[in-house]
């Protein structure tokens, strides 16, 4: 209640009843975003690190929305190979990254 009622202070030209259901929505769709952000990191877990945060707006649209999946190839005592995989969804279009490294253990030093 102390949420709605902080949200229901600012002047945004709608009535009490629109408030109301734009601030039930908004809990909705925040509580279904973090669902599906902690079902996708779970289903991508085994394989990697994965990170998602889903974001919808009041419009449907999913700016702002990012993931990334980091996959170890191989690792073992000498070195890790890895890939990565990246998406951001941003006002101008989606962004997309995919990356593969190793790094190297000699002596007491880590090469990249």
């Amino acid at each position: 209640m102390k949420d709605f009622g902080e949200t229901s202070m600012n002047d945004n030209g709608l009535d009490t009843g629109e408030q109301a259901k734009a601030f039930a929505l908004g809990k909705v769709r925040d509580a279904l975003s973090q669902q599906v952000n902690q079902h996708v990191e779970s289903w991508l877990s085994p394989w990697g690190n994965a990170s998602v945060d889903v974001k919808v707006d009041n419009e449907g649209h999913f700016t702002g929305s990012r993931g990334s999946w980091f996959v170890p190839l191989q690792d073992n005592d000498r070195y890790l190979t890895w890939s990565q995989l990246g998406l951001t969804q941003q006002d101008d279009g989606l962004v997309s990254n995919v990356g593969v490294g190793q790094r190297w253990a000699r002596g007491n030093w880590l090469v990249v």
